[in-house]
């Protein structure tokens, strides 16, 4: 066996697996490990985790894993997969439709209160700068882009100073001036995919899409010296970078976060991002049963013994919220 081959083999039997039935699996992350392969060709959760059933398996025919969720790069913790093509679909919807509880620990540059929400707009797409943007304020996307504009359409024909017949009156509550009819069919046409701009006419560049993400949180323990405090995480919504943009955005980025963290010797002191995937709970999609999995943060070293010693007994006292499953 060739060296890369034997260190390969060597990391995928450290990966740690909690639980596997015919339909689901549940392992844990460690930091650093992508979740699903990328043209990187780096090692990934999802061909790590084949590798391992079809070396149990004795079979020549690799069996099936389905990725239902993923976690970003640097976070550690537990993720699910799928076995079947049944649990596929289902695990599937139930996070998309958020009827998944996802729970975090996570070490913040500051300190909050002692419960709290985060409520924002989170942009769909990553920068260039490989972040997401964030919006602290709960507004719908057309309150973003055009300025709670009010749009009232009249014939102008009517009205008592005159005006040129054809044109559509478009007023907002800063006077904007109005668009010809020909204007409006411009952009009916531009949202056309299929016809796209006129000829010598240039296209708009694309609207920003933004995504809700709402996060609660309670605050374990506190360094007062150093103005760090641990936290359990809990996701309403399940984004790109969601926690760990949503805590920069609001002055209190993750330890060790290389892209939204502070960058200084504190963050460069730990290997990775303080943040782990400790809890999650959801309905198992064949026989319905509630089935919870919890994970101390062991394998993040940006974690002291501590720490997981604090959430330990935290995740024994607060018991996931189920109220907004379908039971």
């Amino acid at each position: 066996m060739k060296p890369k081959k034997r260190r390969q083999r060597a990391k995928r039997e450290k990966l740690v697996i909690l639980y596997e039935d015919r339909h689901i699996l549940v392992a844990v992350k460690p930091p650093g490990m992508l979740s699903q392969g990328d043209i990187t060709r780096a090692p990934d959760m999802l061909t790590e985790i084949k590798e391992i059933l079809w070396e149990k398996s004795g079979q020549t025919r690799r069996p099936f894993l389905a990725l239902v969720h993923r976690l970003d790069r640097p976070t550690s913790g537990l993720m699910v997969f799928a076995r079947s093509s049944k649990a596929a679909s289902r695990l599937g919807k139930a996070f998309r439709t958020h009827q998944v509880v996802r729970e975090y620990v996570a070490i913040t540059r500051g300190i909050p209160e002692e419960t709290g929400v985060f409520s924002d707009l989170i942009s769909k797409e990553i920068a260039t700068s490989g972040r997401v943007q964030v919006k602290q304020e709960r507004r719908d996307e057309e309150a973003f882009q055009d300025k709670e504009k009010h749009v009232e359409k009249h014939d102008i024909r009517n009205e008592r100073d005159g005006g040129h017949q054809g044109h559509i009156g478009v007023h907002d509550s800063k006077g904007l001036k109005a668009h010809t009819l020909q204007e409006e069919r411009l952009q009916a046409r531009l949202k056309r995919p299929d016809l796209g701009a006129p000829q010598n006419q240039k296209s708009r560049p694309a609207r920003k899409e933004w995504l809700e993400a709402s996060l609660s949180w309670k605050r374990l323990s506190t360094d007062w010296q150093r103005d760090e405090s641990l936290l359990l995480v809990t996701l309403s919504t399940g984004r790109k970078h969601q926690i760990r943009a949503q805590f920069a955005a609001n002055g209190m980025p993750l330890l060790g976060d290389r892209r939204y963290g502070k960058g200084d010797a504190r963050d460069r002191s730990v290997p990775t991002v303080a943040l782990h995937a400790c809890r999650l709970t959801f309905m198992h999609p064949v026989d319905k049963t509630i089935c919870t999995f919890n994970s101390l943060p062991d394998l993040n070293p940006s974690f002291s013994d501590r720490d997981g010693i604090v959430l330990k007994g935290a995740l024994e006292r607060h018991k996931p919220d189920l109220s907004h499953l379908s039971l």
